[in-house]
């Protein structure tokens, strides 16, 4: 089986859009930010290699795979990232889409982030989608938290 949630959220930083892009475009500040995640190696500017270990419910699951950026665009100020993983103990495999805009806000920067999560194999067998959803939720309310908490702090 295969199930999939999209989310979308908005938010604010008080800082100005080239340092917030530069920010998010870099792949320790991303493991960084999402919950459970490590990153494990980086094999060029746009690929790396991570882990993410997440809850659903009583499960608890790990998932390795590889994340790459399929657009950067500096002048739009546009991202999107597409990480591929596989369950360590079998449960099947999962997707991560991300996209992100920035926009300068006066001196603040809007990020408008999209986030799609798929999973396939056993794992979307056990998983109800409410709960895929909650996770899902949960990893994008931290991230967006986690970014406006760090820029402030990050010299990149």
């Amino acid at each position: 089986g295969v199930m999939a949630v999209s989310l979308n959220k908005s938010f604010s930083v008080d800082h100005d859009s080239d340092v917030v892009w530069r920010f998010l475009t870099d792949p320790e500040n991303i493991a960084h930010c999402l919950p459970g995640a490590r990153l494990l190696e980086v094999v060029d500017e746009r690929t790396f290699r991570g882990e993410v270990a997440l809850k659903f419910g009583l499960f608890g699951l790990t998932f390795r795979g590889l994340a790459r950026f399929t657009e950067l665009d500096a002048g739009q100020l546009t991202a999107a990232l597409e990480a591929n993983a596989t369950e360590l103990r079998g449960w099947g495999d999962g997707e991560m889409r991300m996209r992100s805009r920035l926009s300068s806000d006066g001196e603040a920067t809007l990020i408008d982030l999209e986030q799609s999560f798929r999973v396939t194999g056993r794992l979307s067998g056990v998983v109800a989608t409410s709960l895929l959803t909650a996770a899902a939720e949960f990893v994008l309310a931290r991230f967006a938290s986690c970014v406006r908490a760090q820029v402030a702090i990050w010299e990149g």
